[in-house]
């Protein structure tokens, strides 16, 4: 009777143990950081970018985001290039798209309205605004 419970155990955890992390190191090591309006940390929003997740904190108010949707095809299905594509808020609607090194330049990001702050379309929370208007954003300079 032990036995056969053993083996469900293994059969539901081991894809468990094995799961990649939110932002896994193979994909993102190039976005890895702090970052900061032009890279200037002292002021503004600042985003933590790391194999868990998200750190963004504006107005010193941080949102974690542990889970954020990584779009693996949005600079098309057969891009290999270092460039990522994470939308941080999710559900019904994802306002926001973070664009990490874009133009295959390292340690950069623009963040976007993506369902909302389009010119004709419902506008972005406040919140989210402060994170489009600082854009584009650096990794933090010492």
């Amino acid at each position: 009777m032990t036995c056969p419970l053993l083996a469900l155990a293994v059969l539901v955890l081991a894809p468990l143990a094995h799961a990649e992390a939110p932002l896994p190191a193979s994909s993102f090591a190039q976005a890895f950081g702090t970052y900061g309006p032009a890279g200037d940390c002292s002021a503004g929003p600042r985003i933590v970018v790391a194999t868990d997740g998200l750190a963004i904190t504006v107005d010193g108010q941080t949102d974690r985001v542990s889970h954020p949707d990584v779009s693996w095809t949005y600079f098309g299905p057969s891009y290999e290039g270092i460039a990522r594509a994470v939308f941080p808020y999710t559900g019904s609607e994802r306002p926001l798209v973070f664009l990490f090194n874009e133009d295959e330049v390292p340690h950069t990001l623009r963040v976007d309205g993506f369902d909302r702050g389009w010119k004709g379309g419902p506008p972005l929370s406040p919140r989210h605004q402060k994170l489009v208007d600082a854009s584009p954003y650096a990794t933090c300079k010492p």
